[in-house]
């Protein structure tokens, strides 16, 4: 007896929820429970300000099929993207037996303007493949996705069609994809078949792109002249360590060929191995030798999701140059660090036809320590051996080092910059040493984003002279001031730069501020030369050991130098302009 009052009882709890479940279903045909359906899945999709989604005229049977007469979702600078005539019909009940069942998914026109705000949720911790669950997605179709011009640079049509299925885990789950252009406009088609099975997923991947000249792509890549574009992947492994072979050719730029890995774990690594061809007739003739006809490279890039993007390597080898690279940047505290080491074996490919080919080997050095707020670089470009036209220096250094800080807001980012550098064993091709052997330098400046960039000191030694120099520019209204004083110890080292045989030392004083921008600028220059000798004796009855010299000059119309005054006096003369 009490057996079947239970029965009775969990059959009547079953009849009333399917009874409840029919008036449910009954009551999301009706205008006011589409309506109450359709303000709680705003509710449900919005987030205050950050995000607002607007659905209107939800109809169809629901749930087996929704339809919704327009989507929008806005942001607070405004709505970013915008649907119209969006269907959706599936098999719920499907959901019981593990499955999702969609029988078609449409739009007739999907219109993205922009990209959305960035919200400041933490990325996930930890980054694996879902598991999929079998999936049939008969069609998918969207007549019109439209691209505004402020979302990547440049608008577009596009009508996209294509389906998934996974009927059993054995079989696998089958996308297919056909995205074409269809504004008016040169045409962009591309065609994508990708299998993905086994309980352990293995990937069957078939890509192909294809695009006339002056394309959609050409004109994103900022590259609207490449000509035809064609790209093809292809490749068959399993997901989380998956290799395939990448075959990409612009039409006037030039090719690549590469394999190519992604690797999914705690960490997604993402590498490529290949080589490229540069087109020659994009190359000038002075670096065809380095960029033709091969340049091999390696990257391999590292994202740590809520650590981190790291650049393991990158490697470039040509014929006249070998680049290594490397870095990582931290989300904590935005730390990044990086290094670069550029070499040239042999300068002779860098000769300019009409000085002739140089000769010796370079090198630049660069890392980046820090953080993004407050970067510090260090850079260096050293040479040896190295010849030109008629000059040779044995060895040359260069060094900066570069520090940034936030600044003020009415300052904006400031960075301080100094350096230092030398050249030795300077000589003559010719066979003729110079009386002075090496030059040193030093200097630091400092550049304000919304101020002035000032030269706080700049000395030049080498020659038997020394020079000093400081000044700025203010980038906003192109004003600038300069200083300069140079010493020469022995004319001698100068002279023999032109051939002559002089004596003496001099001195030269130079003040020049602009007065109409970079259109124009005025200052005063003073100089004295003492101790003169070599002279030729006509030359020397006037000038005798000591030459003073006074004047003005004047810049106007960016190119327009002017004397105003000058005055010039020996001991057996004066004269003045």
């Amino acid at each position: 007896m009490k057996l079947r009052w239970l029965l009775f009882g969990v059959g009547g709890l079953l009849l009333a929820l399917l009874f409840l479940l029919f008036l449910a279903v009954v009551f999301l045909q009706t205008a006011a429970g589409k309506g109450f359906l359709a303000r709680q899945m705003e509710s449900l999709l919005s987030s205050g300000a950050e995000r607002q989604v607007v659905l209107e005229k939800l109809d169809g049977f629901i749930p087996f099929e929704i339809r919704l007469d327009r989507l929008e979702i806005s942001d607070r600078e405004g709505s970013w993207l915008k649907g119209e005539d969006l269907s959706l019909r599936w098999s719920p009940l499907a959901l019981l037996f593990r499955k999702v069942h969609v029988y078609e998914l449409s739009a007739s026109s999907i219109h993205v303007d922009r990209s959305p705000l960035s919200s400041e949720e933490e990325p996930p911790a930890h980054f694996s493949l879902p598991r999929l669950p079998s999936i049939v997605v008969e069609k998918v179709q969207i007549s019109a996705l439209e691209f505004g011009k402020s979302l990547l640079g440049s608008a577009a049509v596009f009508s996209i069609r294509g389906g998934a299925s996974q009927e059993t885990e054995s079989a696998g789950l089958t996308v297919s994809l056909l995205i074409q252009r269809t504004d008016p406009g040169p045409e962009t088609t591309a065609e994508v078949v990708a299998v993905m099975s086994g309980t352990q997923p293995e990937l069957d991947l078939k890509a192909v792109l294809r695009e006339a000249p002056g394309g959609w792509l050409a004109r994103v890549m900022s590259i609207p002249h490449a000509g035809k574009l064609q790209l093809d992947l292809e490749g068959k492994a399993p997901l989380e360590t998956w290799k395939g072979d990448l075959r990409a050719r612009a039409e006037y730029l030039g090719l690549l060929e590469a394999d190519i890995g992604v690797e999914v774990g705690d960490a997604v690594l993402f590498e490529l191995d290949g080589h490229m061809e540069t087109a020659a007739s994009l190359v000038s003739p002075k670096w065809i030798s380095i960029f033709t006809p091969r340049v091999s490279l390696g990257i391999a890039l590292r994202l740590e999701p809520s650590v981190g993007l790291s650049l393991d390597r990158m490697a470039v080898a040509a014929p006249g140059f070998n680049l290594k690279a490397s870095g990582d940047f931290r989300y904590e505290g935005e730390k990044l660090q990086g290094a670069l080491d550029l070499n040239i074996p042999d300068a002779a490919l860098l000769g300019v036809p009409e000085s002739g080919p140089a000769q010796g080997r370079i090198a630049l050095r660069a890392g980046v320590t820090g953080t993004a707020e407050e970067p510090e670089a260090d850079v260096s470009l050293t040479a040896e051996d190295f010849a030109m036209e008629d000059m040779r220096v044995d060895g040359m250094q260069t060094a900066f080092h570069i520090a940034g800080s936030p600044g003020t807001s009415e300052t904006g980012r400031v960075f301080h910059i100094s350096g230092k550098g030398s050249a030795e064993g300077i000589s003559n091709l010719a066979g003729k040493k110079q009386p002075a052997m090496s030059f040193r330098w030093a200097g630091e400046a400092e550049v304000i984003e919304k101020g002035k960039t000032t030269v706080r000191t700049l000395t030049v030694d080498g020659f038997d002279t020394h020079l000093e120099l400081e000044g700025w520019l203010d980038p906003e209204t192109m004003k600038a001031s300069v200083s300069s004083r140079l010493e020469m110890k022995d004319l001698k080292s100068i002279a023999a730069l032109t051939g002559g045989d002089y004596s003496g030392q001099g001195l030269i004083e130079l003040q020049l501020d602009s007065t109409e921008g970079v259109a124009g600028a005025a200052g005063t220059v003073r100089g004295e030369l003492r101790g003169l000798g070599g002279l030729p004796a006509q030359v020397k009855s006037l000038t005798g050991e000591h030459v003073k010299l006074t004047g003005e000059l004047a810049l106007k119309e960016r190119s327009v130098f002017a004397v105003p005054s000058m005055h010039i006096q020996g001991s057996g003369f004066s004269m003045g302009l």
